[in-house]
This record gives C-alpha cells, structure tokens and sequence, in this order.
C-alpha cells in the first residue's frame, strides 16, 4: 500500500518515518517538518503547511491515478531548522526544506568527535596528533535534570524544551571550539561511550546542544539509553550491569535536521537522570565515563556542494494553508479564555521538586447549540532529590458540556436541558520492583452521580 508518513520534529514519533523510507518496499514520500504533536497546518510552531491539499495530491494519485505529480517529488522533505534558543516563545521556526531522495543519504557523512578529558569536544583527525587520555569523568546527576527539557509528546509551545543552561549545569559537558562554518546536522546522532557504574541498573541521557554567542543553549536532539540493555531490548538480552566492570554503551539520539551556525559551538551534555522525560533507575547511580578515542559522538552532517545545493533549490515549496478554504466559523462567546502554564517549584528545606503543567482549554459558549464546554488539564511530577522511589506523576483532567434551556416551559423536558460532566484523575509512583497505577473516573449527569470507578494495577519493574 502506497504511504506518505508527515510528522515534526517536536513529535515523538519522527524517527519512525526515516524507519519507514529505509525499509518500506512499496511507494513512499515523506514530509518531516518542525511541528510538534498537531496537525500541520494548524500548528502553533510553524511554518504552516496545507496538509490538507498534500493528502488530495496523494489519494488522487494513487486511488485515481490522476497524475498529481507527487510520484516526481523527492522521497524526502525535510524542514532544516535554524537555531532559534526559545522555541517555546516562537510562532515560526525559521529554516528551510531540504530534499533527499533515499534514506539513509548519500549526502550524510559522519564526522567522528572525541570526548577529551579538559572537556573539549575534538574532531577525531585532530585528536590523533594528540597524546589520548583515559582519564574518567563521574557523572552523577541531581534530580532536576530534566526539568527544561519539555514534555515527550509536546502538543503545543508550552510543551517544548525551554533555553537549556540551567539543565547544562546540571550535567557534565563536553564543547566543540567555535564553529568557522555552518553545520547542517541531519539524521541520527550517537554517542558511544566506554563507562562503569556502581549499580546493576542505570542509565545515561545524552543532549546535543547549540552555544550561542551569548551563552544561550538550544537543544538540539537528545537520547536515553537504560544500561540494562546493552545487549538488545528483548528480554532475553536485558541483563543487570556488574558494578565497576567496563562495558560498552551506544546511545541513538532522536533523529533531526538543525543548523548549527558559523560563530556558534555544539555542546554534548550527558546525566545519569531526566526525570520526567524517562522514569529514574530504582537507586541513585554514578557513572564513570572513560573519555579519550572509546567515548565519542558521531555526529550526521549534511555535504553541502553543488548537485545537493540545486537539488534543494528545485524543491517546489511546500505550500502554506490555502487562504481561500475556509470552514464555517461557528457562533462562540469566550467565558473563559484558553491559557497554559508551566512551573517548577523548589523546596528548599525537604528538597522536593515538582514541576506542573496546567492546560486550560477555557470554557465556551456555542451559540447555534446554547451548549458550553469547558476543558481543563494538569500534570503534575514530583520527586526528591536522592531518593527515586518517590518520583510521581499525577494527571487530572475536567470536561464540561452543558446545554442551557432554551425556554422556561421545556424546563422539565429531559431533552432541552441537560448538564455532563466527566473528572479522571490518574496516578503513577513506584518502589524498587514495581511500578504502582492508580485511575478514577467519576461522571455526573444534571448533578448526579452516574459512574463512578477505581482501577489500580502493579507492574514489574524488570531492570527499568
């Protein structure tokens, strides 16, 4: 069956379409743009797309063989995003499309980059004339980490990563000098890394970074790697880790597409936590990470020459929504206006952290129904500093929908008045070998009680 998978890469989903061009045997094309997890042409990170008239060119193509022209278009559309340090602030992403036209690209090469010991982050053909250290760098990560690094399946700004120095500080890094040319980085990066921890369980999130000028850092892709599956994911491979025993990891990235500009560095920052993103191991670890030529980043950089130039400059622009199309505005009045927020609150005397994400979808009236929805949403993490197991994330979620009467006389007609209301509430902690699942549903109609459940459940940690 003919395919064309478009997604963002502010998704959790990208990598599986690079997955999907590389191995799918049938007709594919893909679109990958910077969206989060919204509908391209309504997202609030643009730029805007009409994925609407994308979908007509495909199904006319391959449901009417009506010769749309889709079938000439490169196998890949990528959106190469600039640097921008607060995309959570930004309407637009500035970039432009890129074209490929198989995956994996003859027009990615890797360049290898060493982790030094003085930190530097160095070009493996530079390292070479240079005597090579074996010197181990500790990490061992505060529980903030994580904390600006957004939600996993960001639906809207306020679910993106924040300007990330204050999750650099937490973590142990590794810099490039400034970059003389820019740096199209294109693809999945890696991090291979030659380490020992203290405990059978653990893991490691590394971060890809752009430095600005000024100090401002911007991730760029980051990877998490439990260290009980070193060997595979299938759970004949996933054994304990023998503490202080030297072991090999590789750490896949999240794939991008990302310019780092000329006059900027790329920072490679790596923790032992990223709570929330990833649930912390049972019990406080500290790795060892042995830098010199064994620990190193390989990075997927775009060649930039003539054929990919005229290549990119014949892509036909991926069009903006058609101004023309228009849906029928419905009658609304705002008794509530749509409003998010996001905070982090550090308590200094019991050292509890608990990041909350508020999502108000507001509360509307629908005139040519006289019906109101009202929508609201938080989630909640929470954790202490050293102690995993008392890591949580409560989810509670509120839906409204009401209809008013129309008339007094319909006041007893069980048809013209009516007032629902659902409230869910879901809860997630754990201790050393179970994680532990709390739900509750609760709806009422006109005031009364009509379904009202718990459900709870116990699920075996096995290494996680």
């Amino acid at each position: 069956m003919p395919s064309v998978p478009d997604w963002g890469f502010s998704d959790l989903y990208t990598d599986a379409v690079f997955r999907m061009v590389e191995h799918l045997k049938c007709p594919v094309r893909a679109l990958i743009g910077p969206w989060p997890h919204k509908w391209p042409g309504f997202s609030s990170l643009g730029p805007q797309i009409d994925h609407l008239k994308e979908c007509l060119r495909w199904w006319d193509c391959h449901l009417k063989s009506l010769p749309t022209g889709v079938m000439e278009e490169p196998v890949l559309r990528i959106f190469l995003r600039d640097g921008i340090s607060n995309a959570h602030k930004e309407d637009i992403w500035p970039g432009r499309w890129i074209a490929e036209d198989r995956w994996p690209s003859p027009n990615v090469q890797h360049q290898e980059f060493v982790l030094k010991n003085d930190r530097g982050l160095v070009l493996a053909p530079e390292n070479q004339s240079q005597s090579t250290s074996n010197e181990p760098i500790t990490v061992k990560s505060s529980f903030l980490s994580g904390s600006w690094g957004g939600l996993p399946m960001a639906g809207c700004l306020e679910g993106l990563p924040v300007e990330q120095r204050l999750e650099d500080a937490l973590s142990e890094c590794w810099e490039t000098t400034t970059l003389k040319d820019p740096v199209e980085v294109v693809g999945f990066p890696e991090v291979h890394l030659q380490l020992s921890c203290d405990r059978p369980c653990a893991l490691v999130a590394a971060r890809l970074c752009d430095v600005f000028p000024n100090g401002e850092s911007s991730l760029i892709t980051r990877g998490v790697l439990n260290l009980t599956h070193l060997r595979g994911h299938s759970p004949e491979d996933v054994h304990p880790l023998q503490p202080h025993e030297t072991c090999y990891a590789q750490v896949k990235l999240d794939s991008t597409a990302y310019t780092v500009a000329a006059g900027h560095k790329m920072r490679l920052a790596l923790s032992s936590v990223h709570w929330p993103f990833v649930w912390p191991s049972p019990h406080v670890s500290c790795l060892s990470i042995q830098t010199g030529s064994k620990s190193k980043l390989l990075l997927p950089v775009r060649v930039s020459n003539e054929e990919v130039s005229g290549r990119d400059a014949q892509l036909s622009g991926v069009e903006p929504p058609d101004p023309e199309y228009k849906h029928a505005i419905l009658p609304v009045e705002w008794r509530r206006k749509p409003q998010q927020a996001r905070t982090l609150e550090m308590s200094q005397l019991s050292d509890e952290y608990k990041l909350a994400f508020s999502f108000d979808r507001g509360c509307a009236l629908m005139k040519h129904t006289n019906t109101t929805y009202d929508d609201v949403r938080t989630e909640t993490f929470t954790i202490k500093e050293g102690e995993p197991n008392t890591a949580k994330v409560t989810i509670q979620g509120q839906v409204t929908l009401k209809k008013e009467n129309e008339s007094t006389e319909q006041e007893d007609s069980g048809h013209n008045r009516w007032d629902t209301r659902v409230q869910a509430t879901s809860e997630m902690w754990s201790d050393e070998q179970f994680f532990h699942l709390k739900s509750h549903l609760t709806a009422w109609h006109n005031s009364e009680t009509c379904f009202d459940k718990t459900w709870t459940k116990k699920i075996q940690r096995f290494y996680v």
